[in-house]
């Protein structure tokens, strides 16, 4: 809100004012306040019954935000694994990157959860601010990931060895 530069020039300042105070006349009374719980990287099942169960994804996964995922057998032995993608360097300058990853790459297991692999020995290296995540298989049948990054070409990445694997 542009109004609100020219009112407080500095963060300090923004940052110690009420809500009421931004908020005048008719608005004052109209706002609804949400509470979040928490902020981490989550994998939420959908149970089919209207409700869900939430996981938490391992500390890989949580050193930079996930804007992309995707599953499927990267390895090409039958079990879907699930590729996360992300980074940002949009954050003020106070608050620094968010490019730390070069990609999660996660497997499940019903009695252990999430578990993290780790994305170098499949070929696995991400870089810069991945938005989408994609699989294209290629005339001769290859399986290659397509990570779309902003700003910048595409990322390509052929699926490690193992027999024949099935794009979902």
């Amino acid at each position: 809100i542009p109004s609100l530069g020219r009112k407080y020039r500095r963060y300090h300042d923004f940052g110690r004012i009420e809500l009421s105070d931004l908020l005048e006349g008719s608005l004052a009374g109209a706002h609804q306040t949400y509470e979040a719980s928490t902020l981490s990287s989550v994998f939420a099942e959908n149970l089919g019954d209207g409700t869900f169960t939430v996981r938490p994804l391992p500390f890989e996964s949580q050193i930079a935000p996930v804007h992309a995922a995707i599953a499927f057998d990267i390895d090409g032995y039958s079990d879907r694994e699930i590729v996360l993608a992300g980074n940002s360097d949009r954050a003020r300058n106070v608050e620094g990157r968010y490019d730390a990853s070069y990609g999660s790459l996660l497997t499940f297991s019903k009695t252990r959860g999430f578990s993290s692999v780790e994305p170098r020995r499949i070929g696995l290296f991400l870089e810069g601010r991945i938005n989408h995540l994609r699989l294209l298989r290629t005339a001769d049948g290859r399986l290659m990931l397509v990570a779309a990054r902003n700003d910048d070409k595409l990322q390509l990445i052929e699926r490690a060895g193992g027999p024949g694997g099935e794009a979902p």
